[in-house]
């Protein structure tokens, strides 16, 4: 009876041997070690042993303090990590960020003899990148895309006047071909802001109607000038309203019903607000953070929220966007270090926060406001900046 068993053990091994995904053991696709538990159906998937791979669910670059940027992703499994590659270099220190649709366009501060330009790159599935275009341009520009990719804009307080030895802020509007990366100039463009002596920041609004900028003002002050933008992507640059007046500021964002539009204070701790609805108003609307030295502001882009990166406290605050506008401070979430800037996913899921030691990924309840800290964070690198989120 013995033999007869030991038989029997001795087949079923046999048999094992020449059957794929019997057994634990692990399979490498695509440069991922991956292991399960064997058989078809069970927990290591049909082919014995072989689960998906990780896929990136949310990516960012982040400006580096010297001539560098970092990328990091966040995978399927709410992980953080660099992408491949990361810390890239670059010509000279960077200045402002935009990716959409795996396209990246980086712009960087002059070099005194040195042109400036615009570069970009081709991101793969997992963030890694490949330099596609260069673009040159005046000045060291300031990047915003609009909402589908298909355009992107580069604010300059460099703008040539034509006729005149002289230069102004404005505008630059490209087309971006989906494939190559190059950019092809707007009809019209550039286009001279019609007030201003500086600007700080532009964002295009959700639904593309309007593209708004910080200027600031030969009095010391400074507004938020809003004007129309057209499907083609130009510009009616000798149109504009005011939904902040009267205060600098920088970064600047808009709710995802258009409705908004809001800016960090910074050492008067502020966060100011305006509307886009009326654009007959020109009031000073403001709340006071509960943070301090708020920096900049982030709307999430599925929902009535706003974070706030407040350095002087070292925090992210969680407001909710009240009907009127009025930002409501609700949740605070103390960083690994101070904050510098604050970015939404594109789906609003998470919420990347770069520091003066790395950038730390949070995912983002859409329900209360909570957040919490992705394994992996804070992704280290050496004094980041600015983020764009693809």
């Amino acid at each position: 009876m013995k033999k007869f068993l030991i038989l029997i053990v001795i087949a079923a091994c046999c048999v094992c041997l020449w059957m794929p995904g019997c057994g634990t053991g692990s399979n490498s696709v695509s440069g991922f070690t991956l292991s399960g538990t064997g058989g078809t159906g069970g927990t290591g998937g049909v082919g014995g042993g072989v689960s998906s791979p990780p896929t990136t669910v949310a990516l960012a670059y982040v400006a580096g303090s010297a001539n560098n940027f970092f990328g990091v992703k966040v995978d399927s499994s709410s992980t953080a990590s660099p992408t491949a590659g990361s810390p890239y270099s670059f010509n000279a220190p960077v200045n402002s960020l935009a990716v959409r649709n795996n396209l990246l366009f980086i712009s960087a501060n002059s070099i005194a003899g040195s042109p400036s330009s615009i570069n970009g790159y081709k991101a793969d599935a997992f963030g890694a990148l490949t330099q596609l275009s260069l673009t040159p341009i005046n000045g060291a520009p300031m990047l915003a895309y609009e909402r589908t990719g298909n355009f992107l804009y580069a604010g300059s307080n460099s703008v040539p006047l034509l006729g005149r030895n002289a230069t102004a802020p404005g505008v630059y509007g490209y087309s971006v071909n989906q494939s190559d990366g190059v950019l092809t100039p707007l009809p019209g463009s550039p286009w001279i802001l019609a007030e201003g002596v500086t600007e700080s920041g532009l964002v295009v609004s959700p639904n593309g109607a309007l593209i708004c900028f910080s200027v600031g003002l030969a009095n010391g002050t400074g507004n938020v000038d809003c004007y129309p933008r057209n499907p083609d992507g130009t510009i009616n640059a000798s149109s504009f309203f005011t939904p902040i007046r009267g205060e600098t500021v920088n970064r600047l964002d808009i709710s995802f019903d258009n409705f908004w539009i809001f800016a960090a204070g910074g050492a008067n701790n502020f966060v100011f607000y305006g509307s886009l609805a009326n654009n007959g108003s020109s009031q000073q609307l403001r709340i006071t953070s509960i943070g301090t030295i708020p920096v900049e502001v982030s709307a999430n882009p599925t929902a009535s929220w706003l974070a706030v990166a407040e350095s002087g406290t070292n925090d992210v605050g969680i407001y909710s966007i009240g009907g009127d506008g009025a930002p409501t401070a609700g949740k605070l979430t103390i960083t690994q270090g101070k904050p510098i800037s604050v970015t939404f996913s594109q789906n609003g899921a998470f919420l990347f926060v770069s520091t003066d030691i790395g950038t730390s990924v949070y995912s983002f309840n859409i329900s209360d406001g909570a957040l919490t800290l992705t394994q992996g964070s804070p992704v280290l690198s050496a004094n980041v900046g600015t983020i764009a989120v693809q």
